[in-house]
């Protein structure tokens, strides 16, 4: 996806609209990259696919402009996310469930700002969470920080036992529909 100068401001400069259907998951639409690591956290990450960690997760690619990009994301209940960091400023906005940034609950309208570069983590809620997250880079970077063999030891166990529960999860924002539905 590359533009000259020209084109990009041209197409800053106009409505764009964009829809989720279209959307693609943000390791196919080549977005994000992975910075490298060492292989001690190679190691880990690559135990944490085997076992399982892609059903735990959802990420869509709505929209990209040279300069920021937003994506949606479904982290299930447990998720085992390393602590990791982006070359990207990041905006979450939480659509429903819950997310822990360290002492702090972030519930259906709340969110956080992660500047660039900064090392973090979060952990879901019971029911896991739906959020919206703004970059500002269309293009950016995930560097895996995460290199304590225990970490990776426990984040498999986690997949593990979480298998079902991911397998029978539902979004937290039709969690309410579900239960009118009944």
């Amino acid at each position: 996806f590359a533009m000259t100068i020209r084109e990009a401001a041209s197409a800053q400069s106009r409505v764009q609209i964009f829809r989720a259907r279209d959307a693609q998951s943000l390791y196919e639409a080549g977005n994000m990259r992975i910075a490298s690591f060492p292989s001690e956290t190679a190691e880990g990450v690559f135990r944490t696919i085997d076992a399982g960690v892609g059903n735990g997760s959802e990420t869509k690619l709505l929209f990209a402009v040279p300069g920021m990009s937003l994506v949606y994301a479904w982290f299930k209940p447990n998720f085992p996310l390393p602590r990791h960091s982006h070359n990207a400023d990041c905006l979450y906005y939480v659509l429903a469930g819950e997310m822990k940034f360290g002492t702090e609950s972030l519930s259906p309208g709340d969110g956080v700002l992660v500047p660039s570069n900064t090392p973090y983590t979060f952990s879901t809620g019971d029911d896991g969470v739906e959020f919206l997250e703004f970059r500002t880079k269309d293009q950016f970077d995930i560097k895996i920080l995460a290199k304590n063999k225990a970490y990776w030891d426990k984040a498999v166990k986690q997949i593990v036992a979480n298998k079902d529960v991911w397998e029978a999860a539902i979004r937290p924002s039709q969690i309410g529909a579900q239960i009118d539905a009944s």
